[in-house]
C-alpha cells in the first residue's frame, strides 16, 4: 500500500474514532452555559483556584449545586467551593487615665497609658450623658516625654436627628504606634464633659478578596412615608454588603433590604444610615453601609423610611460580595465549566474532607476563566423525569364546574393559585379539586393550603346605622355573587381605603341575621387609625382583622363621635387561597370543581412533596372568576335545579305542591266515604 493511502487510512480512522465519541456539549446538554478554564503553567503539585465571576451565581442554582468541571476526555474534575472572605481580627487594649486637667471655660485634658507600645487605629471613649458634640485634639507618645500631634479635628457626639438618637464616641485614626495618648477638648463654646475610660482598638484584615460594582435603583413606590426601590442588574448576585449614597448633605434614615421570594419579600438586612455635618467644620460623620444575608436568587428591594422628610435626592448604591473560587486538581489540558441546570443535584467529591485545612492557605495558583457562551447542544431537561405526568381517568360529568387551562411552554413543573371566588365552588376540604387533560386523565398535584392570600373587591353602598344610632356612619359591603349564594370559607381581614389621611375611629363589622338583636351579629371590632399629617393628602389604607366566612353582605359601622364622617372609597376582603403544583407538557387542561361525592385524591407525587415545592415551578394565572363556568358534560338533577332557583320561587313552588297534594288527598277521601243513611 502506498504511503498516501496509509496516511488517508489513518486520517479516516482518526475521524471515525473522534466521531464516535460524543462531544462534551452533547453529553452536558442539560447545562445551558459554559466557560473555558485554562490552568496555570507549572501548577502540577498543588491545587488550582478558579475564580467565578459573580454572574455565574445568577445563572446557577442556589449554593452553586449545578456547577461541573469537565476535562477534554469528558470526565468530571472534582472541586471544592470556597468563599475568599476577609478574615478580620480585632485586638483591644484598656487604657489607664493617669492624669486629668481642666482649665475652666477653656479646655479639658486627659492622659492615657496603655501599658506598652501598641499599634492601634481607633480610640473608643466611655462618655456618660446625652446631647453633646465635642471636638478633640489627640497627641501621642512612645515614652511619655516626647509628644507628637496626631490631629485636631476629631469629633464625638450624641444628638437626636429626626426623632432618632445618633451616638458616636469612637475616634477613627490612621494606624498609630504609641503607648500614651493625650486627649484635649475645647470647653470654650460648650459645657465640659467627663471621660471615664479609653480603649484602643486595632483591626487586621488577614486575607480575602471581594468584587464590587455599582447597581441601579428603580423607584417602585413612594407613599406612606416610605420609598421602595428595586436594585437593577442584581438578581442572583452574591451580595453581602451595600453602601447607600445620595446628594443630600445631611440625612438619617432607617433602611431595609428585602429579597423577593416565591410568595413574598423577606428581610435580609437593615439598619440606620446617616450623614451628619458638624457645625463649624467641613467634616461629615457618616455610616452608610448595610450587611445582608441572601436567602436565594430573587430580586433585591431597598426600603427607606422617610417619615415626614422628602425622599433622598439621587440615591445611589454600590454592592460588594466575596470572591468565590473553585479549588480543583491541576490538569495538563483545558477544562470547561458548565452551569445553568435547574434540576440536577449537587455533586459529592472527596475534596470536601479537606475544607478546614485548605481554608488557612493564603493563595493558590490562578486559572484563567473565559467569557460565557451558551451550550449549542442545550435542551431543557424535563423535571422529575421518573414521575408519571398522568393518573387514572375520572368521570368528569360528575363535576359541576370547569375552568379551562392552556399550557404552551415546555414540559415542566407548573403552579397555579386557585382564585378566591372558586373556593365557593369547592368543598371545605378541597377534596373535589381535580386537574384533567383532554382525555379526562388526572394530572397529579401537590396542594398547599392557605399558601398565599387574594383580595375580593366588595361593593360599598351607604346604609342606615342600626337603631338610627347618632354620630355613626354605616355602609353595606356587598360580596360578588357565588354559586348557590355560598360564603367563602374564610376571610382573614378587610382592607379599607379612606379618603381622609388622619383619623382614629372605632369600627365594627356585622353580618345581617333576622334572629339577632337589631338584625345583625358582630363579626369584628377594632380601632382603625391613620396618623399621617402634613402636606400628604393621598387616601389612607387601613386593615381590620377578622376571621369569619364572607357572606353575601356585611355591614360596616364607624363611630364618628363629634368628627365629620369618613369617606369610604374602597373595601376588599382578604382571603387565604390554596396553590397546586403539578407536572405537565404543552396541551389543554381543565380544572374541575364542585363534586360533593368525590373522594379526596391520593397521588404518589405527594411522596416527593419537598422536592416538588423546592423546584422553581412556572406560575400560571387563571385570573379572577367572572361568574359560573358550568361543566358542559355535567348532568344536572332535580337537586341542582332546586339549588339554583331563587328562594322565593322555591317557597311558592313548595307551597303549590303542598296545596295540590292536599287537594288530591281530599278528593280521594271524599270518593271513598260511604253514602249517608237513606241515600
Amino acid at each position: 500500500m502506498s504511503r498516501g493511502r496509509w496516511v488517508a487510512l489513518i486520517v479516516l480512522c482518526t475521524v471515525a474514532v473522534l466521531g464516535a465519541q460524543p462531544s462534551n456539549d452533547q453529553a452536558r446538554s442539560a447545562w445551558r452555559y459554559r466557560r473555558a478554564v485554562t490552568p496555570p503553567q507549572g501548577a502540577d503539585n498543588t491545587l488550582v483556584a478558579v475564580t467565578l465571576p459573580p454572574e455565574v451565581h445568577a445563572r446557577s442554582q442556589p449554593a452553586l449545586r449545578d456547577l461541573r468541571l469537565i476535562d477534554a476526555t469528558g470526565r468530571e474534575v472534582p472541586y471544592l467551593i470556597q468563599e475568599d472572605t476577609a478574615r478580620r481580627v480585632e485586638r483591644r487594649w484598656s487604657g489607664y487615665l493617669t492624669e486629668s486637667q481642666r482649665e475652666r471655660r477653656a479646655f479639658s485634658t486627659w492622659t492615657v497609658d496603655f501599658g506598652e507600645v501598641i499599634v492601634f487605629d481607633r480610640l473608643q471613649l466611655d462618655l456618660p450623658g446625652l446631647d453633646f458634640s465635642k471636638r478633640l485634639s489627640i497627641d501621642i507618645s512612645v515614652d511619655g516625654a516626647s509628644w507628637r500631634e496626631l490631629g485636631r479635628d476629631y469629633w464625638v457626639f450624641d444628638r437626636v436627628w429626626q426623632s432618632t438618637r445618633l451616638h458616636d464616641t469612637t475616634l477613627h485614626l490612621p494606624a498609630t504606634e504609641a503607648r500614651f495618648a493625650r486627649l484635649q477638648t475645647d470647653d470654650g463654646t460648650s459645657a465640659p464633659m467627663e471621660i471615664r475610660g479609653v480603649m484602643a482598638l486595632r483591626t487586621d484584615d488577614l486575607a480575602g478578596a471581594s468584587w464590587t460594582r455599582d447597581v441601579g435603583l428603580e423607584l417602585v413606590s413612594s407613599d406612606g412615608g416610605r420609598s421602595r426601590y428595586r436594585l437593577t442588574d442584581s438578581e442572583g448576585l452574591p451580595v453581602r454588603r451595600l453602601a447607600i449614597d445620595a446628594d443630600d448633605p445631611t440625612f438619617a434614615r432607617n433602611a431595609t433590604v428585602l429579597e423577593q421570594g416565591r410568595d413574598d419579600s423577606i428581610r435580609i438586612g437593615g439598619g440606620q444610615i446617616y450623614r451628619v455635618r458638624l457645625p463649624g467644620t467641613e467634616t461629615a460623620l457618616e455610616s452608610r453601609e448595610i450587611d445582608v444575608t441572601r436567602q436565594g436568587n430573587g430580586a433585591l428591594l431597598l426600603e427607606m423610611e422617610n417619615a415626614d422628610s422628602p425622599p433622598l435626592q439621587n440615591p445611589r448604591l454600590r454592592v460588594w460580595g466575596p470572591r468565590t473560587v473553585l479549588l480543583t486538581t491541576p490538569t495538563a489540558s483545558a477544562l470547561t465549566l458548565y452551569y445553568g441546570n435547574g434540576v440536577t443535584r449537587a455533586p459529592v467529591y472527596d475534596l470536601e474532607q479537606f475544607r478546614l485545612a485548605l481554608a488557612i492557605v493564603p493563595e493558590f495558583p490562578e486559572a484563567s476563566v473565559g467569557p460565557e457562551n451558551e451550550n449549542p447542544a442545550f435542551r431543557q431537561p424535563a423535571p422529575l423525569a421518573f414521575v408519571a405526568a398522568r393518573g387514572a381517568t375520572v368521570p368528569t360529568a360528575d363535576w359541576r364546574f370547569s375552568r379551562s387551562l392552556a399550557i404552551t411552554g415546555n414540559e415542566d413543573l407548573y403552579t397555579l393559585t386557585v382564585p378566591a371566588l372558586d373556593l365557593a365552588r369547592l368543598r371545605a376540604d378541597l377534596g373535589d379539586l381535580r386537574i384533567v387533560d383532554d382525555a379526562d386523565r388526572q394530572v397529579p398535584y401537590v396542594l398547599e393550603r392557605d399558601s398565599s392570600t387574594a383580595t375580593v373587591p366588595l361593593t360599598v353602598a351607604a346604609a342606615t346605622p342600626r337603631g338610627n344610632k347618632r354620630q355613626t356612619s354605616a355602609f353595606k359591603l356587598v360580596a360578588p355573587a357565588t354559586p348557590d349564594g355560598r360564603a367563602l370559607p374564610l376571610v382573614t381581614a378587610v382592607r379599607l381605603r379612606i379618603r381622609e389621611p388622619f383619623f382614629e375611629r372605632r369600627v365594627t363589622i356585622l353580618q345581617p341575621r333576622g334572629d339577632a338583636p337589631l338584625g345583625a351579629v358582630t363579626i369584628a371590632t377594632a380601632t382603625l387609625a391613620s396618623g399621617r399629617h402634613g402636606d400628604r393628602t393621598e387616601p389612607a389604607s387601613v386593615q381590620l382583622q377578622v376571621g369569619a366566612p364572607l357572606s353575601s353582605e356585611w355591614w360596616l359601622e364607624i363611630a364618628d363621635g363629634d368628627n365629620a364622617p369618613l369617606t369610604l372609597l374602597e373595601a376588599q376582603a382578604v382571603v387565604p387561597v390554596p396553590r397546586v403544583t403539578f407536572k405537565a407538557a404543552p396541551g389543554t387542561y381543565r380544572l374541575l370543581l364542585g363534586n360533593t361525592e368525590a373522594a379526596a385524591p391520593s397521588y404518589e407525587l405527594g411522596v416527593l412533596r419537598q422536592e416538588v415545592l423546592a423546584y422553581a415551578a412556572v406560575p400560571l394565572n387563571l385570573g379572577d372568576s367572572k361568574g359560573e363556568e358550568i361543566n358542559p358534560a355535567y348532568q344536572r338533577d332535580l337537586a341542582d335545579y332546586v339549588k339554583d332557583a331563587p328562594p322565593r320561587v322555591v317557597l311558592w313552588t313548595t307551597l303549590g305542591v303542598a296545596v295540590l297534594a292536599l287537594l288530591f288527598l281530599t278528593r280521594r277521601i271524599v270518593r271513598r266515604s260511604p253514602p249517608p243513611p237513606g241515600a
